[in-house]
């Protein structure tokens, strides 16, 4: 297995979660180490990037991120970001009030320095209010605003009614 620390995927891994949960308390998401695992991997010194390959599964607290491959860039002066691929990447995480929310897109590619993460191709984002899926799913950190395009569906499951 290869295992990697970097703050790059710390980003990500505190990011995820807020696209379904809406919260902006990600404790539960930054308890304990970030554990990195492919199949294998490797660094990069020219691009200043990790590259990992095969059941890529990336562990944080109660969220898990599985991908085919992942690529994290850190180049001084330009964007930084982190990149999953995979037929789809997805990620899962227990929210603080004890509901889970789930995701997954053919691609995600946070970008650190603009505080955006954009989930590509078949997005789907459930949590215990409901479902949001498009072609594209955007959010930005700094609004919690999500954004999306391309066939946008949105099913909101109704509150519990009692007689």
């Amino acid at each position: 297995m290869f295992k990697v620390r970097s703050f790059l995927i710390a980003g990500l891994l505190i990011a995820l979660p807020l696209i379904a949960s809406g919260q902006s308390d990600t404790s539960q998401s930054r308890e304990g180490p970030i554990q990195i695992d492919a199949d294998s991997g490797e660094y990069d010194n020219r691009l200043n990037a990790y590259k990992l390959f095969g059941n890529v599964r990336i562990s944080h607290g109660s969220l898990t991120v599985s991908a085919d491959e992942g690529f994290a860039y850190q180049t001084t002066g330009e964007d930084e970001r982190v990149e999953l691929f995979g037929q789809p990447t997805q990620w899962s995480m227990v929210l603080d009030d004890g509901t889970e929310a789930n995701g997954q897109s053919d691609q995600i590619v946070y970008n650190l320095t603009q505080g955006i993460i954009v989930m590509l191709g078949n997005a789907r984002v459930e949590d215990s209010r409901g479902v949001f899926t498009g072609a594209k799913l955007t959010y930005n950190l700094e609004s919690q605003k999500t954004e999306g395009e391309g066939g946008v569906q949105v099913v909101i499951d109704p509150p519990n009614q009692s007689n």
